[in-house]
């Protein structure tokens, strides 16, 4: 670690940069899964040692060992500029706007990369859909489909953030296999590996990391598991959660040599996302989102006729998100 430290001192050295060792902190995790007092040097100084527990905010994220990473002080702050915008002089498209635009977006680097807990979200998500409510001057007991489904279709396009942890999870999970960089890639295929095999107590085959990905609870994948979380459990479990819904599961193409995404699309249709196309993940998943909520809305008896009529085309709507033609 010291020679790594070292040549990447001398890379930063050679581009006319240098690292701030009082901003950056080392982890030595060792056999066990225990955290070792190593220290070590960059630009002739001792780096911070953490220890079980201790947290490097890393882009917003807490990392460390064994630290919770669900950011309860941002989410905190959402729920108060949320009441901000709630009792401002904007107009109702203007409120429902800023939120898209400035608010909601805040966490998304969050959950793609944290653990983060439910619960707080369902909070935020609650509060959201009662002032939105109010916004569009729905009573409190209207669909809260309206909130969630996207503005061409009649709705305000703020999915809700348990499911947006969700379809980012996954869709971070599926971009981590198919990484530009091979090492990252390996790493990761590596990691999963070892957590499927710890779930069927056997060597996986391809078709097995399929349905591990995809939350199968079929046969060996229904076994109790293991008190120990993983990053790759946490992808089955948000998996899991998501396919009922989403129509969401990964295939292996045994064809094309290629672990596949595969989810739902508009008209009852399925999209598969290839590994080349893994920057269409998060996209795909997400209108999977909008397309459940558009499907629930449009089976309601009381509420179903009015959305399938306003929905059919944009122009219908364009009032949602721009105030063009109130």
């Amino acid at each position: 670690m010291e020679s790594l430290l070292s040549g990447c001192e001398g890379i930063a050295r050679s581009l006319g940069l240098a690292f701030n060792p009082r901003k950056c902190a080392t982890l030595h995790v060792g056999v066990g899964g225990s955290a070792l007092r190593t220290v070590f040097r960059l630009a002739g100084e001792d780096l911070p040692v953490m220890g079980e527990g201790d947290a490097y905010a890393h882009l917003g994220i807490p990392t460390g060992l064994r630290v919770e990473q669900t950011p309860y002080g941002d989410i905190g702050d959402l729920v108060a500029d949320l009441e901000a915008v709630n009792a401002s002089l904007l107009a109702p498209w203007q409120k429902i706007e800023t939120v898209a635009v400035f608010l909601l977006p805040r966490l998304d680097f969050v959950l793609r990369g944290g653990a983060v807990r439910k619960a707080p979200l369902g909070e935020v998500d609650r509060a959201l859909k009662r002032m939105v409510k109010g916004w569009l001057n729905l009573p409190q007991r209207a669909s809260a489909e309206v909130v969630f489904i996207p503005p061409s279709r009649g709705g305000c396009g703020l999915p809700p953030l348990a499911d947006l942890a969700d379809v980012t999870a996954v869709a971070h999970a599926f971009r981590l296999l198919n990484a530009g960089d091979p090492v990252v890639a390996r790493v990761a295929r590596s990691a999963l590996d070892s957590a499927v095999r710890s779930k069927i107590r056997r060597e996986p085959t391809e078709d097995d990391i399929a349905a591990f990905l995809s939350g199968s609870l079929e046969g060996e994948f229904g076994r109790p598991s293991s008190s120990r979380v993983t990053f790759w459990s946490r992808i089955r479990s948000a998996a899991l959660r998501s396919a009922g819904r989403l129509g969401f599961r990964r295939r292996w193409d045994a064809t094309r040599g290629e672990l596949a995404l595969e989810c739902r699309a508009r008209g009852g249709r399925r999209v598969i996302v290839p590994p080349s196309a893994r920057r269409q993940a998060v996209g795909r998943l997400r209108a999977a989102v909008s397309e459940h909520y558009s499907s629930v809305l449009a089976a309601k008896p009381d509420q179903g006729k009015v959305f399938d009529a306003a929905s059919r085309h944009g122009a219908s709507n364009c009032f949602m998100r721009n105030g063009k033609y109130l």
